[in-house]
């Protein structure tokens, strides 16, 4: 008997595409946060399309709902571009070295930005 088990990754979810305006806010994310440094960066940047596919972007019906990107090698701000993720419900940012958030997603948002050995790592 052979036995065949499939892993499902978080956040890749392939044929979703998002709109135009949450893939500009991501890449701005990308861009404002060092993301040619970050520890893991898989599939940031690529086609149009992709986006939910990327690592810590886990998308639902097409929007992008939460980015995983605790201890990845982030720094500076995130940029107020990411306010057009509309959808976007939590984002997990504790671990890196971010110095700010745009306000309205400390308004909105469940921010994980604590890490539970290291205590809050955002200054805003």
């Amino acid at each position: 008997m052979i036995v065949v088990f499939t892993a499902v990754v978080a956040g890749a979810q392939p044929g979703q595409v998002v709109p135009s305006e949450e893939r500009s806010a991501l890449l701005a994310v990308f861009g404002a946060t060092g993301g040619e440094h970050w520890k893991d960066k898989t599939g940031w940047g690529a086609a149009p399309g992709t986006e939910c596919e990327w690592y810590g972007v886990e998308c639902i019906n097409s929007h992008v709902m939460s980015l995983s990107l605790q201890e990845n090698g982030l720094s500076g701000r995130i940029p107020v571009e990411a306010l057009d993720l509309k959808s976007l419900e939590r984002a997990w940012l504790w671990g890196n070295k971010l110095t700010a958030v745009p306000e309205a997603w400390l308004e909105r948002l469940h921010i994980d930005t604590s890490s539970p050995k290291t205590g809050p790592r955002l200054n805003c």
